[in-house]
């Protein structure tokens, strides 16, 4: 039997936190990070909820951002973690941080039939790196090796090229008030909206990914086209970083905002960028597409990495 550990998913709009014991997890709370203070009230909550000794717990973080020592700054989130702080203000045995996208590689070889929507290609080869990327307040990407190893990567921050001279001089209009646009400034809840605001759209720079859809949901075509282009070029960014890892083990699309539009991700032009030519054959067509549907993939990947080998 592992010990037991206080896990917490921070992302840049929400944190959840949850008790993980032999690699499952249980009493998820959410909190919304613009209603709260910073993360020690969410802990101090949560543990005083829960009736739990935090003196006998490991505390483990995934973040969105790099992890790089004792301190971590978020990157959609003006919060700064230290892990020694943390740990003389509450006792934990133990502070840990992952990247947020690292702990979701490791739900991964947790993730059943049910809690995976197949989007195209063909199979997995067993034991290849798997791809693990989606967008939500940023743009997140991984690697997961199989057996037991998560390698956690800044691509979201690689520059963005288009294939249709509609995306070319979609990524035009946006450079000229972007500068080089990354995948995150496109593939994002914020770029979701810099799109619609690039095709003609008048929004609030504050809104977020659910005023644009549900702008298109009201018949806006500016927001559907918004979509398609969002979908559209997140095919080409899986595409570029699967071709670019090896990600033989197939891809996985995961974040906040792709579980939400199940419908319009699988009648988008995703699989169709994704497979735009290389000199490669069938290589591209043959590497799966699965959307991630476990509503807390990333409180399982956690519960995995504190019950796996470290």
């Amino acid at each position: 039997m592992s010990a037991a550990a206080l896990v917490g998913d921070i992302g840049g709009t929400n944190t959840r936190l949850a008790l993980a014991v032999d690699g499952t997890y249980r009493g998820v709370a959410r909190y919304r990070n613009a209603e709260v203070a910073d993360l020690e009230s969410c802990l101090a909550d949560y543990l005083d909820r829960e009736a739990l000794d935090a003196g006998a717990l490991e505390l483990v973080l995934a973040v969105a951002g790099p992890v790089d020592g004792d301190t971590v700054e978020l990157t959609n989130l003006d919060w700064t973690l230290s892990g020694a702080r943390l740990g003389r203000r509450f006792r934990f045995r133990a502070v840990r941080f992952l990247n947020d996208f690292a702990a979701l590689a490791w739900a991964v070889p947790c993730l059943g039939p049910a809690e995976r929507v197949a989007l195209g290609g063909g199979e997995a080869v067993a034991g290849a790196p798997a791809l693990i990327l989606g967008p939500g307040t940023g743009f997140g990407a991984s690697l997961w090796l199989p057996p037991d190893r998560a390698i956690a990567t800044e691509g979201g921050h690689a520059l963005l090229a288009g294939v249709s001279e509609a995306e070319i001089a979609l990524l035009a209009r946006l450079r000229e008030r972007l500068g080089p646009v990354s995948y995150e400034q496109v593939l994002s809840g914020p770029g979701l909206v810099n799109l619609y605001r690039a095709l003609g759209g008048e929004i609030d720079a504050a809104s977020d990914a659910a005023a644009v859809a549900a702008r298109a949901e009201a018949g806006d075509a500016v927001a559907g086209e918004a979509f398609a282009h969002f979908f559209a070029f997140l095919g080409l960014a899986a595409r570029n970083l699967a071709l670019a890892t090896g990600a033989r083990g197939g891809v996985y699309l995961a974040g906040g905002i792709l579980p939400r539009y199940p419908e319009r991700l699988a009648a988008s032009r995703f699989r169709e960028r994704f497979e735009t030519p290389a000199p490669l054959g069938d290589y591209l067509p043959r590497l799966p597409t699965w959307l991630v549907t476990h509503p807390e993939a990333a409180l399982l990947g956690l519960a995995a990495w504190c019950d796996g080998p470290r």
